[in-house]
């Protein structure tokens, strides 16, 4: 910090010949006071300097000034880390929001859906109003909550894990949902994400294949035992 008791050192030690004169006007109209100026660090740099003005200032002021300062600059940079965080915020929910897979955010404690993008919610059936705040148990078939409550407990566990499970829409008919989910940090809460898929036509097709796999195997082994029965 430096601490100036006089225009006409702020003159000499601080402000260029070419500004002199418009300073000059600025200047007087503070009177002769003094001034203590303190830089703004940020990072490790001098981002700026603060000036303070007063016809009763003295050097014992000078730290007064300078935690000041300080205070400013710790502003600044939190301000410039707020600004990122609106920044990356803002495309996250570009992201989130665009998907081509469902995506959820749970309150694991609650057991409630916080939020959910738009292919999720053409999934479950629901608009974003309906499902804000919505227990996970409304949404499971009766027969599979302990195993869902217990899959919650697992999570909190191990951090990370994936599930199928029949969902209920609101009027009534179920699908089959495949879940990969992770828990996460935000504003420190531990939360939930995670990423659905509607799998009701990829198990039915495996289930065709299935029986189609069985039947072929029941003729072939029909018609073998025929041949046997023939040759004997």
């Amino acid at each position: 910090p430096i601490f100036v008791n006089g225009h006409d050192l702020i003159f000499e030690r601080s402000i260029p010949a070419l500004a002199r004169p418009f300073a000059g006007l600025i200047l007087e109209a503070f009177g002769e006071a003094a001034w203590i100026f303190a830089p703004l660090i940020l990072d490790g740099r001098t981002r700026g300097v603060v000036g303070i003005s007063a016809s009763d200032l003295t050097t014992e002021d000078i730290d007064s000034v300078e935690a000041f300062a300080n205070h400013v600059a710790v502003a600044l940079h939190n301000a410039r880390l707020f600004a990122a965080l609106q920044r990356t915020e803002a495309r996250y929910r570009r992201l989130f929001e665009s998907a081509t897979d469902g995506m959820i955010i749970i309150d694991p404690d609650a057991r409630s859906i916080l939020e959910a993008n738009k292919r999720a919610l053409e999934m479950c059936g629901f608009s974003q109003v309906e499902v804000d705040n919505l227990p996970i148990d409304t949404l499971i078939t009766p027969d599979l909550l302990n195993e869902s409550r217990q899959f919650f407990d697992n999570l909190r566990q191990q951090g990370e894990a994936t599930f199928e499970f029949p969902m209920r829409k609101p009027d009534g008919s179920t699908w089959l949902m495949h879940c990969a989910t992770s828990l996460f940090e935000a504003n420190g809460r531990t939360l939930v994400q995670g990423v659905i898929h509607d799998i009701t036509g990829r198990k039915q097709e495996e289930e065709a294949l299935r029986r189609r796999a069985e039947e072929l195997t029941r003729l072939h082994e029909a018609e073998r035992s025929e041949r046997e029965q023939a040759e004997t």
